[in-house]
């Protein structure tokens, strides 16, 4: 019975042994299979998707098809060599959606103008997994195309969208800036917070009285009036409307305001209403530096005295050189020791000359109409010349003339009701320029290292 018994217990183990390992046998079948049923039906994500998902991905066992409608806000950086279409398949759109979308967005905008370092905020969704191995679909896309506006676009339909451009609300704030020159007017101001316009406006509108290579000393001042344009979010749109300016010359004011006539032209006028503008600029570059005046002199090439019958400015190579005045081009090209020359008349006295340009505007040619302040070439060092500078003559009646003994005959002066009106105008500019000096503010900058 003993030897019985002991028999019937193995045979009882056995059972159990091999009872359990069927069901493990069996247990892992079912994993291997589900395992491979997602594998098969979940596609690889892209990095950004990947990372942004980790917090809501599914569990591991359970089957696609109990997949919901999922929804992924990206917002993408543009990288260096990233078109709008590597930017979108790298999100995890396929090669068809990120074409179907590029064609949308070209009805409003170039997607070759992304630059480095460009927001694109996308939408991604995905319906089902196991319909998603083609790639993801773009649901919504937004991308600022300027300061004041953004381009929104939408899934219509599969592979069709629809898009619309959202402006941006702006207001206009009035700022004052400016202070004292210790180098140049032009770094005071860069060191102030103008922008590079906003000088250029302001050397120009004095340009016709102000010779800035030889009237700027250093502990003259200026203070400049503009508006900028701004965004809700503060975002500046631009940056440069010069409302008013006062520059200190040897403790002697310039003031300057800005005005707009009835027939809509605008323009600066001094407190008495005259226009600024006159006949010829008397320096047909910016930032140049005074190397000789008109006069005798020793001649740096000949070596022995000579008549110089104009005036050289000595700036970089490549340096802008604008038409002091408007009028037509009577010789564009090579002229002996003048190197690259161009000569325009303004009227039946006067006439002004430009010499030795690295190069010559393509549409300043014989006969061609200039307007005063266009750029007519760039300054160089061609024909007989030491180094790069502009030489500048001003003709009267065919004879070189010093431009500084030259008197110009002013511009527009208002009168009636635009001076009334110019005259109401310069009491709020001058009412705001007082409420911007007594509060203390950042952006008040009277003292500049």
């Amino acid at each position: 019975p003993k030897r019985a018994n002991r028999l019937r217990m193995a045979w009882f183990t056995l059972g159990l042994l091999a009872g359990a390992a069927s069901t493990f046998a069996l247990t892992t079948a079912l994993t291997e299979k589900t395992d491979k049923l997602v594998l098969s039906t979940s596609k690889p994500l892209s990095g950004e998707v990947a990372a942004h998902n980790m917090a809501i991905t599914q569990p591991a066992q359970m089957p696609a098809a109990a997949v919901a409608l999922r929804e992924t806000d990206l917002d993408l950086t543009v990288r260096k060599g990233d078109t709008l279409s590597s930017l979108l398949m790298r999100a995890g759109a396929s090669d068809a959606e990120a074409h179907s979308v590029i064609s949308a967005l070209r009805k409003e905008y170039n997607p070759r103008r992304l630059t480095v370092g460009q927001k694109v905020h996308v939408k991604l969704t995905e319906e089902d997994v196991a319909e998603a191995s083609d790639g993801y679909d773009i649901a919504a896309l937004r991308i600022r195309t300027s300061a004041t506006n953004t381009l929104h676009l939408t899934q219509a339909t599969k592979n069709s969208f629809s898009t619309r451009v959202e402006a941006a609300k702006v207001s206009r704030e009035v700022t004052s800036g400016g202070g004292t020159i210790r180098t140049s007017l032009y770094q005071t101001g860069v060191d102030s917070g103008l922008s590079p316009a906003l000088i250029g406006n302001l050397i120009n509108a004095y340009s016709y009285d102000v010779d800035f290579q030889r009237d700027i000393k250093q502990g003259d001042s200026f203070q400049v009036l503009y508006e900028t344009m701004k965004t809700d979010e503060g975002q500046v749109v631009s940056k440069g409307k010069m409302l008013s300016a006062t520059l200190t010359l040897g403790g002697q004011e310039k003031k300057i305001y800005s005005f707009t006539d009835s027939y809509g032209n605008e323009g600066f006028y001094d407190i008495k209403g005259n226009s600024v503008r006159k006949a010829l600029l008397r320096t047909p570059v910016n930032g140049a530096r005074l190397s000789s005046g008109f006069g005798m002199r020793k001649h740096p090439i000949l070596g022995y005295s000579k008549m110089h019958k104009g005036v050289d400015f000595a700036a970089p190579t490549g340096t802008p050189v604008y038409a002091a005045g408007d009028g037509t081009v009577e010789y564009s090209g090579r002229k002996g020791g003048y190197g690259n020359y161009i000569r325009i008349g303004h009227n039946k006295q006067y006439s002004t000359a430009y010499a030795h340009l690295s190069k010559i505007t393509s549409k300043v040619r014989k006969g061609a109409r200039v307007k005063q302040g266009d750029i007519i070439g760039f300054v160089g060092s061609t024909g007989n010349s030491t180094g790069p500078h502009l030489h500048y003559e001003l003709l009267a009646n065919n004879t070189q003339v010093n431009p500084k003994n030259v008197k110009f005959q002013t511009g527009n002066k208002l009168e009636g009701k635009e001076l009334a009106a110019f005259k109401s105008n310069i009491q709020q500019l001058e009412l705001i320029a007082s409420r911007l000096n007594d509060k203390p503010q950042e952006q008040k900058l009277a003292a500049v290292r």
